[in-house]
């Protein structure tokens, strides 16, 4: 399968167990997931994820949910730790009965990652790198891409 860019839409900001969570849409096509299955996913995930508290926390986070061409992925993502990402991977295959379950032999692609990388630049320049962090700053500023392609 050869790269072609995807449409990356940013979503609502949403509370995970005192979790700000930034939140976005990506799909192979133009059928984009709507926001009550962001919901629906969300509900689902929450007691799989933040069970222990970490040993320092930030609260900000996000969460991308991905049509992929097969089945549906849910990639959370929360700062903790000082520096880490910790990450929670769940799959839903369209083709069977529907239903969410924790990721068994797949994780996040590379469209994910283009996310993880901009998030990652986010949290370094408001977070990180600044005598007060930026908690806003950095809720304040989603990666958005136009996935059209001149044809391909």
């Amino acid at each position: 399968m050869a790269y072609h860019p995807r449409t990356i839409a940013p979503g609502p900001l949403m509370s995970l167990r005192h979790v700000s969570m930034k939140t976005y849409r990506v799909s192979f096509d133009a059928t984009m997931p709507e926001p009550d299955q962001l919901n629906e996913a969300m509900a689902w995930i929450t007691p799989f994820i933040i069970k222990k508290p970490p040993f320092q926390h930030a609260h900000v986070g996000f969460a991308i949910l991905h049509r992929g061409v097969e089945r549906d992925y849910l990639v959370v993502c929360y700062w903790a730790n000082h520096n880490e990402c910790l990450t929670q991977v769940a799959v839903r295959d369209r083709d069977a009965d529907g239903h969410w379950r924790l990721a068994d032999n797949e994780s996040f692609c590379v469209w994910d990652m283009q996310i993880m990388a901009f998030e990652r630049d986010q949290m370094v320049k408001h977070v990180l790198t600044p005598a007060q962090p930026a908690l806003t700053g950095y809720l304040g500023l989603h990666l958005s891409i136009d996935g059209k392609t001149d044809g391909h």
